[in-house]
């Protein structure tokens, strides 16, 4: 009897620890083109291939760049970030390529300290092929956390280039599962609230911060929106 106990003891604790391990084994968030969550975005690999779907991020409010504590921030009040799908199977990390971007020139400004503003034109660094090499990898749920690789914009102050890198920063990407408007909030959004970046001037190098939310305003899909999950 004892015997008979013990074996079913030990079935209950390896079927517990299988189940915890599947658990922890959850495949990543996916990006479907409802919260019906029957339709997958196209990515790369879907047949045929290299017809992904895209989608445009846009600025709701200000984008806010902290380059030093001794100065101004810079405030962009028009900037698009442009994604296409590369990875959304679940079972690989969630990714989207950010091959181009704009950031208005005449709409990015800096207090300077005699008074007044000045443009501070904004450039998504490329290669040389004229491409930004930036992607976004998306892990959790919920909390869905947007991590930002590979990249840099740099500030033309007044014929000084600066130099932020994003890399590593993190957001949040929130759902809208109902109610969203097309080409306005609210709609999926992507957050990051005050990270901290690297900055370069020239030589020097500070610690910056980075405060920018940005909605889903258009969609290659039919949908006019999105949902992670």
């Amino acid at each position: 009897m004892k015997k008979k106990l013990l074996i079913g003891l030990l079935s209950v604790l390896s079927a517990g620890a299988m189940s915890a391990a599947a658990a922890s084994a959850a495949p990543f968030p996916q990006f479907w083109t409802t919260s019906a969550k029957t339709t997958l975005l196209r990515s790369v690999t879907s047949l045929p291939k290299n017809q992904p779907d895209a989608m445009q991020f846009s600025n709701e409010g200000p984008v806010v760049f902290i380059l030093s504590s001794r100065e101004k921030a810079i405030v962009c009040n028009e900037v698009e970030l442009g994604t296409t799908v590369l990875v959304n199977s679940g079972e690989l990390e969630t990714k989207l390529a950010l091959p181009f971007g704009v950031a208005e020139g005449d709409n990015c400004v800096q207090e300077v300290a005699s008074g007044g503003t000045i443009d501070v034109p904004t450039y998504f660094d490329t290669l040389a092929t004229g491409a930004v090499p930036a992607t976004i990898t998306v892990t959790g749920g919920p909390p869905f956390i947007a991590t930002v690789h590979k990249l840099k914009l740099s500030h033309n102050k007044a014929g000084t280039f600066c130099t932020s890198n994003l890399e590593g920063i993190k957001g949040e990407i929130k759902n809208v599962a109902e109610g969203f408007v097309e080409e306005s909030p609210p709609n999926l959004n992507l957050s990051f609230e005050g990270v901290p970046i690297a900055v370069t001037c020239g030589s020097v190098k500070t610690g910056g911060v980075l405060i920018a939310h940005f909605f889903l305003d258009t969609m290659s899909t039919t949908t006019d929106t999105t949902f992670i999950g």
